[in-house]
């Protein structure tokens, strides 16, 4: 059986709940293929600013005697360009205590996540295979200090996962061969993101019945938060009544309350928190609407999963969205067109029927598996 070793920080640790849970999901189903061993390098900062562990309990997860919590260090919002030096030393105590060399490392976040990864697998002499999220490339790769770091470590990989053709358009224009990119959409777990009826969803939030909508994700002003603030307020404005639900963690939470006490929108927007990713299939069906008003953005997850519970979307043009919505301009503004999102959220919220239809399969991550099991598998041979 061969060994994958998945580096990445894009992963749950004690201190880091429902930290992209995709990449649990996808590693699940290939631990099935695979003797899988996962390094989480977790960073000196989480571990002083969380003080104690508050994420998940190890013992109860089918990881536990596959993964390690190597501790990253690095100088804060300083001297970035030796982060990908200093994330790959943060592995050598991890690596040195296993005797088994990798025949393959897999690696998300193209830095320094995937620099320090490269140097692993140059040491090892393996192939590795990179999976880029979005503002890895959308934003890093436009820094001229980490551009020709970047591209050092696309270039060097066996295959590269893009969640988009708008991503691996811009891997190309970065001078990435074509053929070394694979576009593979994200995987949805549709036995959990599946319609549920609303009333039992509301009651299970102990919410009454009203025309609702959400936001999904980080909270900071390039997700576009603040405009979904400023949307809410032009639909109270002209007198359309409903509940807005604000659901994530982030660095603008403290400026994002203020802004919502000083429209007067304290009573119609709550800020939810950070809930569990079991919950969020309750919370999407207990919407109208799900608005992920972003910047910048490869395919986000948040979104696939809204439409597999059938609740409809409006987020913005940008990234790889447009590839996954049938009907764009139905669902799609343009970034900071405060009044074209609240338009088209009335739209949504009044269409009672879902109108924003896929316009790709959403798989299990059984057939994600499947895809990227075909990937290793050929990388492997090439080896041999």
């Amino acid at each position: 059986m061969k060994n994958i070793t998945f580096i990445t920080s894009f992963f749950d640790s004690p201190y880091h709940a429902d930290r992209a849970p995709y990449n649990e999901q996808l590693f699940k189903v290939l631990s099935k293929v695979y003797d899988v061993n996962i390094v989480r390098p977790v960073a000196w900062t989480d571990l002083m600013r969380t003080r104690r562990r508050r994420g998940i309990d190890i013992k109860e997860t089918w990881y536990r005697d596959r993964i390690s919590y190597p501790i990253y260090l690095y100088p804060p919002k300083v001297f970035i360009q030796a982060y990908g030096i200093l994330y790959f030393l943060s592995l050598i105590p991890t690596l040195l205590s296993r005797r088994k060399v990798p025949d393959l490392i897999y690696t998300t976040w193209a830095y320094p996540d995937a620099y320090g990864a490269m140097i692993l697998a140059k040491y090892y002499r393996r192939p590795y295979i990179v999976r880029v999220h979005g503002s890895d490339i959308n934003i890093l790769a436009r820094r001229s200090d980490l551009q020709n770091k970047i591209l050092k470590v696309l270039q060097g990989s066996a295959k590269i996962i893009s969640p988009s053709n708008d991503l691996k358009n811009k891997m190309v224009e970065l001078g990435v061969p074509c053929d070394r990119i694979e576009v593979v959409y994200s995987g949805v777990d549709l036995d959990r993101f599946c319609p549920m009826d609303r009333q039992a969803a509301e009651a299970k939030l102990n919410l009454a019945s009203k025309k609702r909508i959400i936001y999904v994700g980080n909270l900071k002003a390039a997700k576009g938060v603040f405009d979904f603030v400023g949307a809410v307020r032009i639909l109270m404005d002209k007198g359309v009544h409903l509940e807005a639900m604000i659901i994530g963690k982030g660095e603008a939470e403290a400026a994002l309350r203020s802004e919502i006490d000083h429209a007067g929108l304290s009573a119609n927007v709550h800020i939810v928190g950070a809930v569990a990713h079991s919950m969020l299939p309750v919370w999407i069906n207990a919407a109208d609407c799900l608005c992920l008003p972003s910047y910048s953005e490869g395919v986000p997850n948040v979104l696939l999963e809204a439409m597999a519970c059938r609740t409809n979307i409006v987020a913005t043009n940008v990234g790889g969205i447009p590839e996954i919505v049938q009907y764009p301009e139905m669902c799609l503004v343009d970034p900071g067109n405060i009044k074209m999102l609240a338009d088209k959220i009335e739209y949504a919220i009044r269409a009672n029927q879902f109108v924003t239809i896929p316009s790709i399969v959403l798989e299990k991550y059984e057939s994600l598996g499947e895809k990227i099991t075909g990937i290793v598998e050929n990388i492997c041979r090439v080896q041999e």
